[in-house]
């Protein structure tokens, strides 16, 4: 089953573990045109994605809290 654009930009966000990742890689790498919806729609579901500066090619960076990993004793 195919992953919905807003899975596929979550995933991103995720594996980026807190840092900044550019929108140019959710519009041209992964050809998600509507991106500023797709995360959107992500905040709605309470994911707390802050967008922050754009970097040097003027798109817009994101960023989501990695997840909390329980602490094993």
């Amino acid at each position: 089953m195919k992953k919905s654009q807003a899975n596929r930009i979550l995933d991103i966000l995720l594996e980026a573990n807190g840092d900044w990742v550019s929108t140019k890689v959710f519009k041209m790498d992964m050809w998600i045109t509507e991106t500023n919806a797709r995360i959107s729609e992500l905040r709605k579901k309470g994911y707390n994605i802050e967008t922050g500066e754009s970097d040097q090619f003027g798109f817009a960076l994101h960023r989501i809290e990695p997840l909390k990993q329980p602490t094993l004793i």
